[in-house]
């Protein structure tokens, strides 16, 4: 990250160059929150302000070392070669295995592009409003359900539906 930025002289900001009320101001967490959310093992949260020729710059860069950008909802974030369906994924398998008569069923919310192939492996996918009042779109899957409040309401809402009523939210 740091020897790449400096490579390019590129104007960015990762969480790792951030002091943890920076992250709580930019996330709205707490900065006990803000700490733990700190703490990446495995992506860079990153806010990026330059132009797009230069991001285009920085992504083949980074791609020529096998590592990745994707853009969130408030961060761009890179990674090495996966994404949240990967995990998914694992997750669905590891549960599969050690409960093999047991019907796993998965739930993912989401609001951004970087949620896409999330949402595209679990069995409801949930895209959940944007502040502006939007969605993002979600092409090519096939029952989505849409929250009505956008957020962390919007995500609430939609656990709670989940775990009162799984017929509402379908109908």
């Amino acid at each position: 990250w740091k020897k790449t930025k400096k490579e390019g002289n590129f104007r960015v900001k990762g969480f790792s160059e951030m002091s943890t009320a920076e992250i709580a101001a930019l996330t709205g967490l707490t900065t006990q929150e803000a700490s733990l959310a700190a703490r990446r093992e495995y992506s860079e949260p990153f806010l990026f302000f330059d132009t797009q020729d230069r991001f285009r710059h920085l992504q083949d860069l980074f791609q020529q070392k096998g590592l990745y950008i994707t853009r969130g909802d408030r961060f761009y974030h890179l990674t090495g070669k996966n994404d949240k369906g990967k995990a998914v994924q694992i997750l669905k398998k590891i549960y599969a295995d050690t409960y093999p008569d047991t019907e796993i069923w998965a739930v993912g919310l989401g609001d951004g592009s970087n949620d896409v192939p999330m949402l595209g492996c679990v069995d409801m996918p949930i895209v959940i409003r944007k502040k502006t009042g939007q969605w993002e779109r979600i092409p090519g899957l096939g029952r989505i359900v849409y929250s009505d409040k956008p957020g962390p309401r919007g995500w609430a809402e939609e656990i709670y539906r989940i775990l009162g009523n799984q017929d509402h939210v379908w109908s």
